[in-house]
């Protein structure tokens, strides 16, 4: 079927739109091909919102053409180029506009030449051969010496001797995909199975490393929505499945795939992977070797599931010390500081419940507002405005985003709160009476890590800061360059110190010099620094004492003194 297609982009803008057009229909008649592509996106944006803003003289036609398309569709053959582009690129690729997806595409800037690519990908797709399609990968870096490389080596080495399942415990941001990768790539393996609890979240980054570097030049990858493709397909390929859908159909999983995956990567395993029923599954799968990857591996370490042979780690003290060295490759690599507040006895008379103080009664919510609004309000404004010079309550505000200390340095943040409640009401204070705060709850959204950062640059642009609420959504797996801190709003002294680690290494993407943890459960951040400390002194054989020494100055634990400043 003979298809118009047409792509352009808007002057000093590097989004693409990619629409269509039918050459039969009459309102084309004795035009030219550029005729009708101009005319089709002439009504295209006076007709619809997202781009009425364009006039056809903001237009730079970057292609058109009628194409024979080998294969027939209901819902427009511009979509399908849409439908592939996302699956090559990823969710990020596609503009949207009120959450609603758009004919408006956008390369993050390492790829060149995107409108070369835009044309080949058109072309590939009427052709019907869309697997075809390889844009020159952007990336040819090597790993990163003394750690990505050493983890390499080690792993390939184990697999060499026989080992079948290895851990590769590594802290956030070692860059555990692209090492896993490399490790695929070096033993030669030809199908790998990656399984994860958090699809939505470290879906994109999965795919993104596999289609930007060289070195996996070789290789496709699929989604679990892809199975029948990735059945067809006979070369090198990754298949990206969540556990959730792995054990809904286990049994049918298992009868066709049993054998079938040189390679086995267990993406955050920490968050259940680990358990003995899902190793289960895995090990009824067959692989050739199973990697088990987590930022945080004590729970696997204190489990003696794998001997000294059989696991690398590499924490947040061996890449600050690496740092300190001189090392290449790590000047970059920011550094961590945490400041706790105890908010335990200035809220008391907020608290009722005999249990006294707590988080997540504080930010209890009923009929969809919080049952204590004044005082949540009240603890806000402490954090945001500065009352030192006696204008209110000078010894009960800590006025961190108004502090000289941080000054510039607090623009865009994440906020882990009790609820989805929780953060629908404090979206609604923050609405109310913080003008120049733009906040967001995250679950309610699904605005992926590139979208954020859009938002927090538009939002800049504006003179506001950014806050983003979460639960759960993006406290694991996700690289958010803007954010610059965390604050813990939830929980206590019980809470999973596993999953707190991984949540305060969100704002942790290397280029900053430092990131910031600001905690209102004190005793949380001395368990950190305990915890570093103790697996230090396992790794190093040395003392308790003499690694904390170490631990704080590479993890420095400040505590709110109740008078402005910290100690």
């Amino acid at each position: 079927m003979k298809i118009g297609i047409y792509i352009w982009h808007a002057k000093n803008e590097n989004r693409y739109c990619i629409g269509e057009w039918d050459p039969s229909s009459k309102q084309y008649a004795n035009m030219s091909d550029k005729e009708a592509a101009l005319f089709r996106i002439e009504q295209e944006i006076t007709s619809k919102a997202g781009t009425s803003r364009y006039t056809i003289d903001d237009i730079i036609l970057d292609y058109f053409g009628v194409l024979d398309f080998n294969f027939t569709k209901e819902s427009g053959f511009d979509k399908e180029i849409h439908k592939n582009l996302v699956k090559f690129f990823g969710t990020s690729i596609q503009i949207k506009v009120k959450g609603t997806k758009t004919e408006f595409f956008e390369l993050d800037k390492c790829w060149k030449n995107p409108k070369d690519i835009f044309i080949d990908a058109v072309q590939k797709t009427a052709a019907n051969h869309f697997a075809d399609f390889d844009p020159e990968r952007p990336f040819s870096f090597p790993p990163r010496k003394g750690s990505q490389d050493v983890a390499i080596d080690c792993i390939v080495n184990a697999y060499k001797n026989g080992c079948k399942k290895f851990l590769l415990g590594a802290k956030c941001r070692f860059g555990k995909t692209f090492t896993s990768y490399k490790i695929m790539e070096k033993i030669g393996f030809v199908s790998t199975l990656i399984v994860t609890f958090r699809p939505t979240d470290t879906r994109d980054a999965w795919r993104n490393d596999l289609n930007t570097h060289q070195d996996f030049k070789s290789y496709q990858f699929f989604t679990q929505k892809e199975l029948s493709d990735f059945e067809k397909f006979t070369g090198n390929k990754v298949l990206f499945v969540s556990y959730q859908k792995l054990k809904k159909d286990l049994n049918k999983f298992l009868n066709k795939y049993k054998n079938c995956f040189d390679l086995v990567i267990i993406d955050e395993d920490q968050i259940g992977g680990h358990r003995k029923e899902n190793r289960e599954i895995i090990k009824k799968l067959k692989p050739e070797l199973t990697l088990v990857n987590t930022g945080t591996p004590e729970l696997e370490k204190m489990s003696n599931e794998f001997d000294e042979e059989s696991q690398y780690t590499w924490d947040y003290i061996d890449e600050q010390e690496a740092k300190a060295k001189g090392i290449p490759g790590y000047e970059d690599m920011p550094k961590l500081e945490l400041y706790s507040f105890d908010i335990s006895n200035r809220f008391a008379d907020t608290i009722t419940d005999k249990n006294g103080f707590s988080l997540s009664e504080f930010f209890k919510v009923e009929d969809n507002n919080f049952v204590h609004y004044a005082q949540v309000l009240k603890l806000l404004k402490y954090l945001y405005y500065d009352y030192s010079n006696g204008d209110e309550e000078p010894d009960e505000t800590f006025g961190i985003f108004a502090s000289a200390k941080f000054a510039g340095k607090l623009k865009h943040g994440l906020w882990k709160l009790p609820s989805v409640g929780a953060c629908e009401c404090l979206k609604k204070v923050f609405d109310a009476n913080f003008p120049d705060v733009y906040a967001e709850v995250l679950p309610n959204g699904k605005k992926n890590p590139k979208e954020i950062e859009k938002t927090c640059a538009e939002q800049e642009k504006l003179g506001k800061s950014t806050v983003w609420l979460t639960v759960v959504k993006n406290t694991v797996g996700v690289t958010v360059k803007p954010w610059t801190y965390t604050i813990s709003l939830y929980g206590s002294g019980d809470s999973s110190l596993t999953s707190y680690i991984q949540y305060i290494f969100r704002a942790g993407s290397p280029g900053k010099d430092t990131f910031y943890s600001f905690d209102f459960c004190p005793e949380r951040i001395l368990d950190v620094g305990d915890q570093f400390a103790q697996v230090s002194a396992t790794k190093h054989n040395t003392s308790y004492d003499s690694e904390i020494a170490k631990v704080l100055n590479d993890l420095p634990l400040f505590a709110y003194n109740g008078v402005g400043g910290w100690e």
